[in-house]
């Protein structure tokens, strides 16, 4: 957890982001997971989930990737824009956008999943 009372976002929270933003989704969720657990807080859990949808396309598990950002949507719904300095708003048009141009199976391959016009989303925090 956050101890620098300079920083107003807990050090996990951060990294969660710059592991994001690198593309390395699994590690994404497993650093913010260090927070989620204690916490369960829904926001946490909202953006767990849209890294480890990123983490399924990746693998070609359409299915899953699909599922996890729509519930991660539910998650999100109920947050306020900004909230802990993300533009949430920004967030859950990807969520609403994104699943439509998933086709309609449960798996393609890696390179068949790469090559799908899936928007491109940019997680950064607002800087206070």
């Amino acid at each position: 957890m956050n101890t620098n009372p300079d920083q107003p976002f807990p050090a996990e929270y951060l990294r969660f982001f710059e592991l994001f933003k690198a593309g390395d989704f699994h590690a994404a969720h497993d650093v913010l997971e260090e927070i989620w657990l204690p916490s369960r807080s829904t926001f946490y859990k909202g953006l767990i989930q849209v890294a480890v949808g990123f983490y399924h396309l990746e693998n070609g598990n359409i299915h899953g990737a699909r599922r996890l950002w729509e519930t991660a949507l539910g998650y999100l719904e109920p947050y306020p824009s900004p909230y802990m300095g993300l533009d949430v708003d920004r967030l859950r048009t990807f969520l609403r956008e994104a699943p439509a141009v998933l086709p309609p199976v449960r798996r393609l391959s890696e390179q068949a999943a790469a090559d799908l016009p899936v928007p491109r989303l940019l997680l950064e925090l607002e800087r206070p």
